[in-house]
């Protein structure tokens, strides 16, 4: 067993959990680490979220976490990261998940990752067929950004991180995404349609990917939420 001291977290990792081999860490947050798993059943890598109850609790993030879990189980979609299994305990809430090995949109942009024409127009027909797949479906994903795409071993894009997704979406209210691709009504604190919140954020995220920049001029969030 390894420890992990990430901010106010400090608990020891496994070296299994459930039927899954723990490898080594991958990633960290603020209520959870995520560390890279072997399946011996499937014989495939995965990628496990683990989630501290008490950090989650007292952060007030049990609902945001119910709502992404309940949502993520029902999703098929090639081009959204399938859940495999969640694992309860009296600590720790655990997603297993499909392990995406070639990084996110964002960070390849930030390493200067050259993206062809085709390959932007084929990233930009994935993420529109998951987004479509979830709009069909009742579903706003509300939080669409370079991070939130991560690329498989083909190069295939996977859309991520359901936790501010809403059903029943037509008409919205809450405040919530990234400043920089948040839709006009959002940031004037207006009613909005959160399938064409979706749609504005794409547009940001794909000019991003298109020109390795925003589609405005601005220093900072506070600057561009003024």
């Amino acid at each position: 067993m390894n420890e992990e001291n990430l901010g106010n977290l400090s608990f020891l990792i496994p070296q299994t959990i459930g039927k899954y081999q723990v490898i080594r860490q991958i990633g960290k947050g603020g209520f959870a680490v995520v560390v890279l798993g072997f399946d011996p059943k499937t014989n495939q890598k995965v990628a496990i979220k683990i989630f501290d109850r008490e950090e989650i609790a007292k952060g007030g993030f049990m609902k945001y976490l119910e709502n992404k879990l309940r949502l993520c189980v029902r999703f098929n979609h090639p081009n959204i990261v399938k859940i495999y299994d969640i694992i309860y305990t009296e600590k720790f809430i655990m997603m297993v998940m499909e392990y995406i090995e070639n990084g996110d949109l964002q960070s390849l942009i930030n390493r200067n990752f050259h993206f062809s024409i085709q390959e932007q127009l084929k990233i930009a027909y994935e993420v529109l067929s998951a987004i479509d797949y979830l709009h069909k479906r009742g579903i706003s994903h509300r939080d669409i950004k370079p991070e939130n795409i991560l690329f498989d071993q083909d190069f295939h894009a996977k859309l991520i991180d359901f936790g501010l997704s809403k059903e029943n979406s037509d008409i919205l209210s809450t405040y919530c995404g990234t400043p920089f691709n948040m839709a006009p009504d959002l940031v004037m604190n207006s009613a909005y349609d959160g399938t064409k919140a979706d749609i504005w954020a794409f547009g940001v995220t794909f000019h991003v990917l298109a020109t390795k920049q925003f589609p405005f001029e601005v220093k900072n969030e506070v600057e561009f939420l003024n």
